[in-house]
């Protein structure tokens, strides 16, 4: 019999985790050989062990984990990265793709269709594989889910709101990003449109409830 792939799991639910290395346990061909709840544990396990493959949530611990795709395949190229999530939205189906992501599945999937992705990315890796559906996301958020709607906004964008939330006047914003004040209401408007939010105390309530500044770093 040939050796089974080796598969790691990171994500931060710790019993839908146990429950696919279960699944693993009556698989010919995958082998669960770690799983991380958190980043840093992911980070420690990549180095530590030589997966094939990677089972990997878009939210782990309330972190994006969508961006660390693109360093995961710098570092181990050959490793075949499918994100399973429970999120179906079009923003993290193309920027998981546009980072290096093999595959994309939403939970609800059954085991079959897990497994059967699975095989789809190990015979024809190159390729991106998705079978979900989804409707276009058009003008304002509804969305109350904060780390989708966060997940909207830019790097830039989160810099902005991360400094509103700091009581600073737009002139001072401008004066320390080096753009000018129209750039920053520009980026504003952008801001309260996307998360459906019409004042300035509103997205200062936002940042606070939901610690912006942990995403962000300047």
């Amino acid at each position: 019999m040939s050796e089974k792939i080796k598969v790691l799991i990171a994500d931060d639910h710790a019993i839908f985790a146990e429950g696919v290395e279960e699944l693993f346990r009556t698989e010919d061909t995958f082998q669960c050989i770690g799983k991380a709840l958190t980043v840093p544990e992911l980070k420690y396990l990549l180095s530590s062990t030589s997966p094939d493959f990677l089972l990997l949530d878009v939210n782990i611990k309330g972190e994006n984990s969508i961006p660390f795709i693109r360093e995961i395949k710098r570092s181990n190229p050959h490793i075949h990265i499918l994100v399973l999530t429970m999120y179906e939205e079009p923003l993290f189906v193309k920027e998981a793709k546009i980072n290096g992501a093999n595959g994309y599945l939403t939970k609800d999937a059954g085991k079959y269709e897990l497994l059967n992705i699975m095989h789809q990315i190990q015979a024809a890796p190159s390729q991106f594989h998705y079978s979900g559906k989804y409707t276009k996301l058009e003008g304002a958020s509804t969305d109350t889910d904060p780390f989708r709607k966060l997940a909207q906004l830019s790097a830039r964008e989160k810099e902005i709101l991360k400094l509103v939330s700091e009581a600073l006047t737009y002139p001072v914003i401008a004066d320390r990003l080096f753009l000018s004040r129209h750039t920053i209401t520009t980026h504003i408007r952008t801001i309260r449109k996307k998360l459906g939010i019409k004042t300035r105390s509103g997205l200062v309530k936002f940042c606070l409830e939901n610690r912006i500044w942990d995403s962000v770093n300047l």
